[in-house]
């Protein structure tokens, strides 16, 4: 996308209003970075360069390219700051591989029968600050509570009830991948994924080994 806006070639001369979108494309500066680089760009060429006859239209131009840099800049790191909201009230819409999923986790026949009804409606409801995540599921069986902050580690506990260690962390801007550990015993590597869609649907994803189950919220 910044190619496209920059159009410019490597070598060529950019346009001062173009330079931070071409420094953040070329060399993947951060917005901040940027920022601070162009705010001590802008500082020393103020300083350096003094009007002379002739030159006032020039200095008004440089100021001016300057000025659109600092609003580039802006919109670059606001773009940056923003932060998918997965938060309010959640209703199942469909469910793939549930009762897979406790099968290979070892949950025998009895209780996964009364898991896969139980949890073939639940409520769903998220409130979310920023990076911290609040995460409350009830069914007719049950109902479990999690927190967490993306980037920091957290107990909780795995589909079956084994408590576990859990990093979750930004796969993109609008989802979020969590690897659990066992906190004690053996079993299958298990993880999660929670993604907000353009459509505005939340999918979770729940993986034990190679077996997947996928369910699809939609808001209330």
């Amino acid at each position: 996308m910044l190619t496209e806006v920059v159009g410019t070639e490597s070598g060529g001369k950019v346009p001062p209003c173009h330079q931070p979108l071409y420094w953040l494309n070329q060399h993947h500066i951060p917005g901040e970075l940027l920022a601070n680089q162009w705010r001590r760009r802008c500082r020393q060429r103020r300083g350096l360069r003094k009007p002379v006859n002739g030159e006032g239209e020039t200095r008004t131009g440089e100021l001016a390219a300057v000025s659109l840099g600092f609003l580039i800049c802006k919109i670059i790191i606001t773009m940056e700051k923003k932060t998918t909201d997965f938060s309010g009230k959640w209703k199942m819409k469909s469910s793939e591989n549930f009762e897979e999923l406790l099968k290979a986790l070892g949950v025998n026949v009895f209780l996964r029968k009364i898991a896969v009804t139980a949890a073939s409606s639940p409520a769903v409801e998220i409130t979310q600050q920023g990076e911290c995540l609040s995460i409350k599921t009830s069914t007719s069986v049950r109902t479990t509570h999690v927190s967490f902050t993306v980037g920091q580690s957290f107990s909780e506990a795995t589909v079956d009830g084994r408590p576990c260690t859990s990093f979750p962390k930004w796969e993109t801007d609008s989802k979020i991948s969590c690897e659990q550990t066992l906190q004690k015993g053996d079993g299958p590597k298990t993880a999660w994924t929670r993604e907000l869609t353009n459509d505005g649907e939340l999918i979770l994803t729940m993986t034990a080994g190679d077996v997947v189950c996928t369910r699809v919220y939609e808001r209330e």
